[in-house]
């Protein structure tokens, strides 16, 4: 009785197929139609803006980590002066 219940539970016979929840989310891509010249203007401008974000959040990211950094040998150096 249960080898039959498993095999009825069984979806597919083989490892490539699709469970239900994957297809039914999965959507094919839509063509994009090319951008006008206006439209790529904009397209690259907002490119721009996004990359120079995330190059502003890169370079905060890398100064807060040598702060920190440069307060910890501080740290440091202070603790092994008092030890003498």
């Amino acid at each position: 009785m249960a080898k039959s219940l498993e095999s009825l539970l069984k979806i597919g016979k083989h490892k490539y197929d699709m469970r239900f929840y994957e297809f039914a989310t999965t959507k094919p891509k839509k063509p994009s139609k090319p951008l006008t010249p206006e439209q790529s203007v904009v397209a690259a401008r907002k490119r721009d803006v996004d990359q120079a974000k995330q190059a502003l959040d890169r370079t905060k990211d890398q100064q807060k980590r040598r702060r920190e950094f440069e307060k910890a040998i501080k740290a440091s150096y202070i603790f092994k002066l008092h030890n003498r």
